[in-house]
């Protein structure tokens, strides 16, 4: 996905008014999954495996996913981009993210396919590691994310990109769901087949 607008003069994402999440969750019963930024590959959840209880969990597990939140992580040089639609139920019911993680809420203004368009950019990508900053650790800050300039683009424009790109960020989030789905069978299968083995 790209931003057919990109060519356009540019302004500070703050004159967007973006809503970015506050490190807050839900308090929560017995396990969830716990996605930290190396759980993600690119657009791609890839490990859910480390379960937490809400007592026990990391320090940095402490973002609430949200129905129409992007989040792109912080640290410099890390391609980790995460779109939320309301068919992801398995991260929205069963998963809680990092503060690795920076989250946008997306609006009327900054709409879902916005953000993510803009997160996977290159030109965003650079620029968000030219402005990281850390002793150890560079990674980019709530304050410098609301200073890095992108497209100025119309109302109509964002309107018509939204209702071209929407239905690929409900897509992606379909196929998230499918491939848990299969996972949860192949699972189910091994360990009928192992149990088999070990009765026979």
């Amino acid at each position: 996905m790209f931003l057919p607008f990109e060519s356009k003069d540019l302004i500070p994402i703050k004159d967007y008014s973006p809503s970015i999440i506050k490190p807050e969750i839900t308090k929560f019963s017995d396990e969830k999954t716990y996605l930290d930024t190396s759980c993600v590959n690119e657009i791609d959840p890839i490990d859910y495996s480390y379960k937490v209880t809400f007592e026990n969990r990391p320090l940095r597990a402490n973002m609430q996913p949200t129905i129409g939140s992007v989040w792109t992580a912080k640290m410099k040089g890390s391609f980790k981009v995460l779109n939320i639609t309301e068919l992801d139920k398995t991260i929205l019911n069963s998963c809680i993210l990092s503060t690795g993680f920076l989250g946008v809420q997306s609006s009327q203004n900054l709409p879902a396919s916005f953000l993510f368009a803009l997160f996977t950019s290159g030109p965003f990508r650079a620029k968000k590691d030219l402005i990281s900053t850390g002793a150890t650790m560079e990674a980019i800050n709530n304050k410098d994310f609301l200073s890095l300039m992108v497209p100025n683009a119309t109302v109509k424009e964002m309107t018509a990109f939204d209702q071209t790109c929407s239905p690929i960020l409900l897509r992606l989030s379909s196929l998230r769901e499918e491939k848990q789905r299969l996972v949860a069978i192949k699972q189910q299968l091994l360990t009928k087949y192992f149990l088999n083995r070990h009765i026979s």
